[in-house]
């Protein structure tokens, strides 16, 4: 899902494990993917199971291991985990094992080291797109937006790696940015929403984003950032309604923590992101209340509030 996918890579570095980022899905994916799919699947889910199966056509077996998140409520992505667990022993990869970590608890089931150090990533790459895609469409130099985000998105995986503070490497890519020669026009935005593997794996949405920017348009996507906050939100809710008070404090204290992250990474790019800055996950889903009852839990909620935002 997009380069944040490079931001969890480093942190399963950063713990002592060997982790690769698959190579972005493409036509080779969805037809291994159709081949053991009955067409009424998620498109994500088609497209996930072709990416494994095209990783096993080229890698020893013996050596994977997959990571494939997963979520509670309506959505089928719940499912995801089980139905390729099924088809790996069907297809005779019994050894391989597949990893995950469920909203069911925010995603915290690997303890505060990993959460901080993939949150921290997930933010800041999170940032470097959004500025990315406010700058490029104006830009004297063709495919100089792209080279500065590229460099800070190694080096802020590199700093991962290593444990190191990324509120330097922001700051520095922020003047980094701000140095790019721009037209001043004002072109019309966009904003992109929907499922949050299609909306940020390009294949999935057919390069969406680079095709609206080349009608003229400046992109605004729906932020990774924006599901954790709703998973915290929604954890707190099971937390009091079950009243389970322990769990409710721990996930206060680590939403907290996690807004003061994405607070201070966000600072040195005040300027370049006015207009554009993240709503509270609150005024999100009190937006999307209007059309949806948050007890339907998942992302229709979000994808609805930006219709009155």
């Amino acid at each position: 899902m997009d380069d944040h996918s490079y931001a969890l890579k480093a942190t399963f570095e950063a713990l002592g494990q060997k982790a690769e980022v698959m190579p972005i899905s493409d036509d080779e994916s969805l037809y291994l993917g159709q081949r053991y799919t009955t067409g009424r699947e998620c498109y994500p889910s088609v497209l996930t199971t072709g990416d494994m199966l095209k990783v096993l056509k080229r890698e020893d077996p013996k050596k994977i291991a997959f990571f494939m998140g997963t979520a509670e409520g309506p959505c089928r992505f719940g499912q995801y985990k089980k139905f390729q667990e099924d088809l790996l022993a069907r297809l005779g990869y019994h050894e391989i094992p597949i990893i995950s970590l469920s909203s069911e608890n925010s995603y915290g089931g690997y303890g505060i080291k990993f959460t901080k150090l993939a949150w921290s990533g997930i933010c800041a790459i999170d940032i470097l797109r959004k500025v990315q895609r406010i700058i490029r469409p104006d830009e004297v130099k063709k495919g100089e937006t792209d080279k500065v985000y590229e460099k800070y998105r190694d080096k802020v995986c590199k700093a991962i790696r290593e444990e190191k503070p990324l509120y330097p490497i922001m700051r520095e890519a922020a003047e980094e940015f701000r140095k790019i020669k721009r037209i001043d026009t004002k072109k019309p935005v966009v904003t992109v929403v929907g499922e949050i593997y299609v909306r940020h794996n390009p294949y999935s949405n057919l390069f969406i984003i680079d095709e609206l920017e080349k009608l003229g348009v400046k992109v605004e996507l729906a932020s990774m950032r924006e599901w954790f906050f709703y998973t915290n939100e929604m954890y707190k809710e099971t937390s009091l309604k079950e009243k389970k008070l322990l769990e409710f404090v721990k996930n206060r204290i680590r939403n907290l923590f996690q807004e003061h992250i994405e607070k201070q990474l966000e600072e040195p790019f005040h300027d370049l992101i006015k207009g554009f800055e993240e709503p509270p996950i609150e005024e999100i889903i009190s937006f999307g209340e209007k059309y949806l009852h948050r007890s339907l839990r998942g992302e229709a909620i979000l994808s609805l509030s930006l219709i009155h935002i």
